[in-house]
């Protein structure tokens, strides 16, 4: 049996799902106690930010999908009377900020530090100096002398090396 949403008196309910009621906020009858959706502009308005906040730490070197859960408070899509969506940015006392504004005031947050990608270097930057001649010469990948390597691509180059 299904239960109904609202009802006018609890004697309306089986004896056990009666629990399940509380009273209406105008006090007219009984509601079931569960939590309504959200309606459907409050939520496409909630992606959209999302979206956009992700795409923005993204392209500013951030691991936009682990930080938006933690700053989506901070991010409210807006739609104008023309029906244009704007992106509105808040600080974490909740006073609005540009774009800029709100992009350097995360990328320079500690909490959020391990989650953004730094310049990549890895201290070679792919290349070997001669410290002798001062000289530069790009490593190349899986340059390691191997004889049996070697000779095993012979072999299925068709060379006999004979």
């Amino acid at each position: 049996m299904a239960l109904k949403l609202t009802v006018n008196d609890l004697s309306e309910v089986p004896e056990a799902a009666q629990a399940l009621y509380i009273p209406t906020e105008d006090g007219s009858g009984y509601r079931l106690d569960v939590e309504q959706p959200a309606p459907a502009e409050q939520r496409l308005s909630a992606t959209i930010a999302e979206s956009e906040l992700v795409r923005l730490l993204d392209a500013s070197g951030a691991n936009g999908f682990l930080m938006a859960p933690h700053l989506a408070e901070r991010v409210k899509a807006v739609v104008d009377d023309m029906g244009a969506v704007k992106i509105n940015y808040y600080s974490e006392q909740g006073n609005p900020q540009t774009v800029e504004q709100f992009k350097k005031d995360v990328l320079d947050n500690p909490r959020f530090s391990r989650l953004i990608t730094g310049s990549k270097a890895s201290g070679g930057g792919g290349f070997i100096t001669d410290h002798q001649t001062g000289q530069q010469r790009q490593i190349k990948a899986a340059s390691f002398p191997n004889e049996r390597l070697s000779r095993a691509r012979d072999l299925l180059a068709g060379k006999s090396g004979q």
